[in-house]
């Protein structure tokens, strides 16, 4: 850093250890005001978060966590709930589909003295078994298929099963999808009258409603069909991010960091390249054009208003050559030329920066 460090710069990360005990809530309270204190025309305000949370919950406002990419998480865990949903409605419609091959072991148990709480008792343990059963081979399936799923996406997703918290999940799922799942059918199946069920006519208790097992399956098929259009949509949407223009060439186009020396010796290494013929045309850049990791603000133009100077630009440092080497359309303009000394000073705006700020052909300062 130089011997004057700016306040007002934000592309180095800082990181700060702090004992196990520290309150992180007092420290930003005594941190509140000192960029402030240190910088006249500085807005913002500093903190400080765990660094465990940057991933998941990455995103503040004024200094609190408002959430990131956690919500991704969450959006997941609801697809699967909802998912889980349509399997214990669609058991509760096979169920009682299949009513009337369990009819008459009702009737039986019934009449020999058995009691309807102990029928609904039998009737949930089954489905809680059933339940059980289906996660020992959703476990072996995943325990097959991660390996390939990891690969797929460069990862390396394991599962500690030494852990207690996991099997106190799992133990939760397989209570609640199984109670779930079976308490329809137990009391619907609990409510049979013996008499009747051995005359093979069998009736409905008035406290179950006629109509609960048609509510079910539109239910489900309604869900079934909300996932459908949420999955066309987002595929979509996926679609669309790939083939919009993103405004420079993505083929045959390849970045490469400046470690070591190549940062000055960059012409050199330019010269040589070119004169290899493994490349058409070559720049040097600050960063990548698919990153923003450089910005600024507080930029002064013909007719701005007081909100536009918190307005943040994204920055990229260059040579010659930007326009060619990445494929970039100039709408107005030119590139960047040797011919004119005064490029070395010189800038160019996106169309949307353009917009933003209203220009035509009027000068821009800092």
């Amino acid at each position: 850093m130089g011997k004057k460090p700016d306040w007002g710069n934000y592309n180095w990360q800082t990181v700060a250890r702090v004992n196990e005990q520290a309150n992180i809530p007092l420290i930003n309270s005594k941190m509140k005001g000192i960029i402030k204190k240190n910088s006249k025309d500085a807005t913002d305000e500093s903190f400080i978060f765990k660094l465990s949370d940057r991933h998941l919950f990455g995103k503040f406002v004024n200094g609190k966590s408002v959430g990131g990419d956690i919500e991704r998480i969450y959006l997941f865990i609801a697809l699967a709930v909802g998912i889980l949903l349509i399997a214990c409605i669609n058991f509760m419609n096979m169920a009682t589909a299949k009513s009337e091959r369990r009819a008459k072991e009702v009737g039986i148990k019934k009449t020999i003295g058995a009691s309807r709480a102990s029928l609904i008792s039998q009737f949930l343990t089954e489905s809680i078994l059933l339940t059980i059963f289906s996660v020992l081979v959703a476990i072996v399936l995943v325990e097959i298929l991660l390996p390939t799923f990891n690969n797929l996406l460069n990862i390396k997703l394991s599962i500690d099963y030494y852990s207690s918290g996991y099997w106190i999940g799992i133990a939760s799922v397989i209570l609640l999808t199984g109670l779930l799942s079976g308490s329809y059918p137990a009391l619907y199946l609990s409510s049979f009258n013996p008499i009747q069920t051995l005359k093979r006519k069998i009736t409905r208790a008035k406290a179950i409603p006629v109509n609960l097992r048609q509510v079910l399956v539109i239910g489900q098929f309604s869900f079934a069909i909300i996932l459908i259009i949420a999955t066309l949509v987002i595929y979509k949407q996926v679609q669309f991010i790939k083939d919009r223009p993103v405004g420079y060439d993505i083929n045959l186009l390849a970045e490469m960091p400046q470690d070591g020396e190549l940062g000055n010796k960059f012409d050199l290494f330019k010269t040589e390249l070119l004169k290899s013929g493994a490349v058409t045309s070559l720049c040097q850049s600050s960063g990548s054009l698919s990153n923003s990791g450089s910005s600024f603000w507080n930029f002064e133009w013909p007719g701005m208003t007081k909100a536009d100077k918190d307005v943040i630009f994204n920055q990229i440092a260059t040579t010659y050559d930007f326009t060619k080497t990445n494929g970039v359309q100039i709408v107005s303009g030119r590139d960047f030329s040797k011919s004119f000394a005064s490029d070395t000073a010189a800038l160019m705006l996106s169309s949307t920066a353009v917009k933003l700020m209203g220009l035509k052909t009027q000068l821009v300062h800092r």
